[in-house]
């Protein structure tokens, strides 16, 4: 009995330290989930676009590439759908606050490329009509 114990610690003993050699050995990856760093980009348009309540505004049309899209909010809420799919999807026509994404009022945010596409952009208020300043950056 005593051997048979003996034996099963020397198995978990070796067992643990396989594992452990094995953990120091594996190669720890990092998750990147953007467009490489360090690239050089430029402005390619800059433009102030009033948007409301009402429809939709095209901000950005599709492009077949961008490195990033910058927009800056005022006073108000917005909705943002980036493509406007015609299968089913969410089309531009029905943004609000379930079928889109929220940017908060008085923020920037620069959308990156190799995440959200280079696609066209849609936004619209919710509330009342407020004034953007968006930017593209190739």
């Amino acid at each position: 009995m005593t051997n048979n114990i003996t034996k099963l610690a020397i198995i978990v003993l070796c067992t643990l330290m396989a594992f452990f050699a094995f953990s120091l050995v594996m190669e720890t990856r990092i998750a990147s989930a953007s467009a490489p760093s360090g690239l050089t980009a430029s402005q390619r348009v800059a433009t102030s676009t009033q948007v409301g309540p009402g429809n939709a505004t095209k901000v950005f049309s599709a492009s077949p590439n961008c490195a990033s899209r910058l927009i800056r909010t005022q006073g108000t809420d917005i909705y943002i759908l980036f493509a406007d799919p015609t299968n089913g999807d969410l089309a531009s026509t029905t943004l609000s606050g379930v079928a889109s994404f929220t940017q908060a009022a008085s923020t920037t945010v620069s959308y990156d490329g190799g995440l959200y596409g280079c696609g066209a952009v849609y936004i619209k208020s919710p509330a009342a009509s407020t004034t953007l300043t968006v930017a593209d950056f190739l």
